[in-house]
This record gives C-alpha cells, sequence and structure tokens, in this order.
C-alpha cells in the first residue's frame, strides 16, 4: 500500500491515521521507506523556502538536524529549485 501523500487519493483523517500508524509500526519494508523519504524531501524543501539573509545561521543548523547524508540530493534539487 502506497503512503497517502503518494497516492493521489484522498483519504479521510481517520482512515490516513491508521495507515499511518502501521507505517510507524513496520520500520522495515518498502511502503515505510517510501514514506520516510517523502517527509525528508518536505522537510528539506520547508527548510530550503525560509532561508533569507538574516536567519541563514539559523537555518544551516536546522539543516544539520536532518539526515543530510540519505537526502543530499534532495537538497540539492530543492536549492536549486529555489534559486529558480
Amino acid at each position: 500500500m502506497l503512503p497517502p501523500t503518494q497516492g493521489g487519493v484522498y483519504l479521510p483523517p481517520h482512515k490516513m491515521r491508521a495507515v499511518l500508524e502501521k507505517l510507524k509500526e513496520a520500520k522495515e519494508g518498502e511502503a515505510h521507506q517510501k514514506y520516510m523519504w517523502e517527509c525528508l524531501r518536505k522537510s528539506l524543501n520547508g527548510i530550503v523556502n525560509k532561508v533569507n539573509v538574516g536567519n541563514i545561521s539559523h537555518i544551516v543548523m536546522e539543516l544539520f538536524n536532518e539526515n543530510l547524508l540519505r537526502g543530499r540530493g534532495l537538497l540539492v534539487k530543492s536549492i536549486i529549485k529555489a534559486q529558480t
């Protein structure tokens, strides 16, 4: 089963919570990895979109809290997208 963030199908909130709980319980598997990848992508995009001249030092510290080794490609794509 695909995570609700990728399926493109509306799920009522109670069903989405149930699916997310199953994914959190099953720490292994393709669906859990896709879900975690999507969470990392959204987190990196949000952090990059918040950057400005005044808060760049704080944003860099937020970036170090993320898994940059796993998401280095996502980070680069997000930076390039923000610059265009």
